[in-house]
């Protein structure tokens, strides 16, 4: 049983403009403008966004051990009202549904079913940048735990946390680029070494 509460449907409208604000550009320009303008898609966003927060699970793990915030979860469902507004919006005219019903008796949109790889859509950029949250997370308490030396503490933050060079690490600690590599090999060894 989930015993998730409710906000007030202020704050969830207030919700629902802000998302709508920051994922609707990421379909195409003016869309941000166009929902906010119009209550019905604020309020299909926020009742999104309601329905996310009545099926979020505070205990589920992904098959990967990634934890699904609720703040996530409401971007996710929100993104998907988002994405529904602008297909409804194409599709107008012909009032065709392309719906796929589940083994759970669920109607699913098609755009869930079948998908364009090539295409960076907003649901994979949200999975990706929560998924990176949680190994840098990982990654903090692991490097935090005092197995390693500061400096290959600092080293494999800068290096693999950072994305910094092995001279752009050397310059930072006024090091040499040989004394980077030397540094964050014997740090990962003892991190392997763990594993």
């Amino acid at each position: 049983m989930n015993d998730n509460k409710f906000e007030d449907l202020s704050t969830y409208l207030s919700i629902s403009k802000k998302v709508i604000a920051h994922f609707a550009p990421h379909f195409y320009s003016g869309l941000a403008q166009e929902m906010l303008d119009n209550e019905d898609c604020i309020s299909d966003v926020a009742t999104a966004i309601m329905r996310a927060d009545e099926k979020w699970n505070p205990n589920y793990r992904s098959k990967i051990g990634t934890v699904r915030t609720k703040y996530s979860y409401r971007n996710q469902y929100a993104i998907w009202a988002i994405s529904e507004y602008v297909t409804n919006k194409k599709n107008q005219p012909h009032n065709i549904s392309l719906s796929y019903i589940s083994e759970d008796n669920d109607i699913l949109p098609i755009r869930d079913i079948i998908s364009d790889s090539n295409i960076d859509n907003p649901v994979n950029i949200a999975e990706h940048k929560e998924t990176q949250q949680y190994q840098s997370q990982l990654i903090n308490k692991i490097l935090s735990c005092g197995i390693l030396t500061p400096c290959q503490e600092k080293y494999i933050r800068a290096r693999h946390l950072k994305g910094q060079t092995l001279q752009q690490i050397g310059d930072e600690y006024n090091v040499s680029k040989e004394a980077v590599r030397q540094g964050l090999e014997k740090g990962m060894k003892i991190l392997r070494n763990l594993v």
